[in-house]
């Protein structure tokens, strides 16, 4: 092959791999810089953080709200997605997913057993985090609009999240101090019967409730943060759901469900954050697994 040849055979090579090299430079950077737009604000990353200790780092039902905002102790955590609202019921794309709030948390419980089980004897670092708990991020108010063809299953639904979540009363009423349930819960549905004799690790949210109770009603501190007094509910829905996405994002774990727009969006985040090997969805057939492809989901389309 002649030397002019050969010399500009390497010469494209070069510079096709100097291409590439800025395509990549410009798409980290455009990363980046998207993930970074992302990033909420300080007084709500602070309030989402505040709402993993206050939840985690309770001993009993005793101890109170400024006591937990004291702790800053590191806790491990999972956030569950429950796509259970009537409006995916009863969609074409919630066909394939898993309905029944109760086998949902039976997965979740199973899970975070193996993987606490796995987690501790791997290592002998003080560093390795076990889960501790699990943050639902799930619409209330969507639960509640109840279809003819799922109104029992929804009822359901409703009664084991308030038995669940140590953030609310059974009877769906908010509490600021960690509710533990103690008699509600394992015996209540037929379903759960076989879980009797495992102590469960706490279910909460930092939803709608923990931003009205810990933010809205506690009127000197958010007046600190915000340097004014803001009216209830000023925000509306935006400031929970930034908080629960938030939290998803920042999560040890994230469990979420195919066909999801919001689960594709936070593991395809977290993905990027370089976390995609703690992505994972719960299915109706198989239990919970790994999102495929290292973590990254396929692009979201609508079913």
């Amino acid at each position: 092959e002649p030397s002019d040849i050969r010399k500009l055979k390497s010469n494209n090579y070069q510079n096709h791999n100097n291409t590439v090299l800025r395509a990549k430079q410009q798409n980290t950077q455009l990363i980046t810089t998207i993930q970074e737009a992302l990033i909420p604000a300080k007084p709500w990353r602070q309030l989402g953080n505040q709402c993993i200790q206050h939840h985690l780092n309770h001993n009993s039902n005793q101890r109170t709200f400024e006591s937990n905002m004291a702790n800053e102790t590191a806790t491990g955590y999972v956030v569950l997605h429950a796509r259970v609202e009537t409006d995916m019921m009863v969609h074409r794309c919630g066909v394939e997913m898993e309905k029944n709030l109760t086998t949902i948390f039976d997965m979740v419980d199973d899970f975070i057993e193996n993987y606490n089980r796995h987690v501790r004897p791997s290592t002998s670092s003080s560093t390795v985090t076990l889960l501790k708990g699990t943050m639902v991020a799930v619409g209330r108010e969507g639960m509640q609009e109840f279809h003819k063809s799922y109104e029992e299953l929804s009822r359901h639904n409703w009664n084991v999240l308030n038995e669940r979540s140590v953030s609310y009363h059974p009877n769906g009423t908010y509490t600021l101090i960690p509710n533990p349930h103690e008699t509600h819960g394992e015996n209540s549905h037929n379903n759960t019967t076989r879980r009797t004799t495992r102590q469960r690790l706490p279910m909460f949210e930092c939803g709608e409730g923990w931003v009205e109770h810990a933010f809205y009603k506690q009127q000197q501190k958010h007046h600190d943060q915000m340097q004014s007094f803001i009216p209830n509910n000023y925000y509306g829905t935006i400031v929970p759901s930034v908080i629960n996405f938030w939290l998803a994002v920042q999560a040890d774990v994230f469990v979420g469900v195919m066909k999801s727009s919001w689960s594709t969006d936070v593991w395809t985040t977290r993905y990027y954050q370089g976390k995609g090997k703690q992505n994972f969805q719960y299915t109706a057939d198989n239990g919970i697994i790994p999102v495929p492809n290292g973590g990254l989901p396929p692009t979201h389309k609508r079913c």
